[in-house]
């Protein structure tokens, strides 16, 4: 399941998601183990093996589907809004930020505090600082 991998799935409410992979002859293995990140392995499992479909709505509330629009036409303008909200922020610190939420199991308290203190010591961080206090938009570097 694609959706499993992705950082934001951006779903139309009433769309609908399945796993017909058992009424085929195969079982999703793979699918399985993503899905039991999101949701209780029994859940993920029993999914798995009725071949049910799924609700937006209710893979929200899982986290799968982490923004509903309202129609299917939606879809697009609910993508690009959250593109921009994206490009507001830090690209430095989101990548460090996304790295560290692709490893998060392994990394220690303090590993995750050095990475903070490595941030703060960037010019993105003192570009973001000056931007908050002077009112305006920050114009980062990625440094």
């Amino acid at each position: 399941m694609l959706i499993t991998g992705a950082t934001f799935v951006v779903a139309a409410k009433g769309v609908r998601f399945s796993l017909p992979e058992v009424r085929r002859g195969l079982f999703p293995f793979q699918v399985l183990k993503a899905l039991s990140e999101f949701m209780p392995p029994r859940v993920a499992l029993a999914w798995c093996l009725l071949g049910e479909s799924r609700s937006a709505e209710e893979l929200l509330s899982w986290g799968l589907v982490t923004h509903l629009a309202e129609t299917p036409q939606e879809d697009y303008g609910a993508g690009d809004k959250l593109i921009e909200r994206l490009r507001e922020g830090a690209p430095l610190a989101q990548q460090r930020g996304l790295a560290a939420y692709h490893r998060l199991a392994q990394l220690s308290h303090d590993e995750l505090y050095a990475e903070l203190l490595r941030l703060v010591q960037t010019e993105d961080f003192q570009e973001g600082l000056r931007a908050f206090k002077e009112k305006r938009p920050p114009q980062w570097k990625g440094k």
